[in-house]
């Protein structure tokens, strides 16, 4: 899970399955997301495809947050207010979008790593796949 600042203050994104879900639904397709994020070459819908997609990035990552918090009973799991798609288009301007571009890309990236963890093979001879366990954010 990766975080952004806007506005003084750091929230989380988390490419969830719902974010996922949601996001290659609109665009297209995982392999489409990219043309999507920079608009076919039209600034004006990259800037406003940024804004959807840094949208969900932020609820979901609040969501992740409390319900993490809230498994593990560790933390706060009081909600807290993410800007909206809406009020992303308000309260930032084109070049704070773009700029936040970056931390998007690395909370989306981020949640498509593959890593596996090798355990050695039964009969001593390089290692086999351990079966491996999720873990939220």
């Amino acid at each position: 899970m990766g975080t952004v600042m806007i506005c003084g203050k750091e929230y989380p994104l988390c490419m969830t399955v719902e974010a996922f879900s949601r996001i290659t639904q609109v665009c297209g397709g995982l392999d489409k997301l990219g043309n999507y994020l920079d608009g076919n070459g039209d600034i004006g819908k990259m800037i406003s495809n940024t804004a959807f997609i840094l949208a969900i990035l932020l609820q979901e990552g609040e969501e992740n947050r409390r319900m993490v918090a809230g498994f593990y009973a560790d933390g706060d799991t009081e909600a807290r207010k993410t800007p909206t798609e809406l009020e992303l288009r308000s309260l930032l301007m084109p070049r704070q979008l773009v700029q936040l571009r970056p931390g998007i890309m690395a909370a989306i990236n981020e949640s498509m790593k593959q890593e596996v963890e090798a355990a050695p093979a039964k009969n001593g001879d390089g290692a086999e796949p351990k079966s491996g366990s999720a873990q939220p954010g």
